[in-house]
């Protein structure tokens, strides 16, 4: 390439990031001004026929305004943003500025990932959020715990029980040589 277009690229770069971050900014003065408007007395549905603006989307910006969502989880499509709207704007910023803990276990050892929330998987997504907080590394662990499938139990092939009453349950269907059956006779006499 030459040199010329990667610079117009870079330009074109640059722009686009001012672009995102002018509305980033635009979004949180909605939200501010949103607040203002709803702090006055008005309510959203009012607003919404007014300004012929959907009533869904008003909800988000005054959720911005309140700082009770980072504006860039918005339009954020990743598999993380769904949960990192749910908890507490101060964690939010925290999570979107730095990484996040991911525990990984292999044939019996343990070892820990930083993972920026915007690369988690959905697996990892639903292993590191709970309700409503981000789950300690033990939290983790006892959650992929949870997740293993039960052991299947372990059958017994035995087609009769004796009891303490001198009396034999049947448990299922079977065939028995006479022997077996003096055996058993011989169990139910002692």
């Amino acid at each position: 390439m030459k040199t010329t277009t990667l610079s117009k690229m870079d330009s074109k770069l640059a722009a686009l990031r001012k672009a995102v971050t002018e509305g980033i900014l635009a979004y949180l003065k909605a939200g501010e001004l949103l607040v203002e408007i709803l702090d006055e007395g008005y309510n959203l549905q009012d607003i919404a026929e007014k300004s012929e603006m959907p009533v869904d989307v008003l909800a988000q910006l005054e959720r911005i305004g309140r700082k009770q969502l980072c504006p860039q989880l918005l339009l954020a499509e990743y598999p993380a943003a769904r949960r990192l709207e749910r908890l507490p704007f101060s964690e939010q910023e925290r999570l979107m500025n730095g990484p996040v803990e991911v525990l990984i276990l292999r044939d019996g050892t343990t070892d820990t990932l930083q993972v920026n929330v915007q690369h988690l998987t959905p697996q990892q997504v639903r292993q590191v959020f709970a309700a409503s907080h981000v789950r300690s590394l033990a939290e983790q662990r006892q959650w992929i715990e949870s997740q293993r499938p039960p052991a299947e139990p372990v059958k017994v092939d035995v087609p009769y029980v004796l009891t303490r009453k001198n009396t034999i349950i049947f448990n299922q269907a079977c065939e028995m040589t006479a022997k077996e059956l003096l055996r058993i006779a011989a169990q139910l006499a002692d």
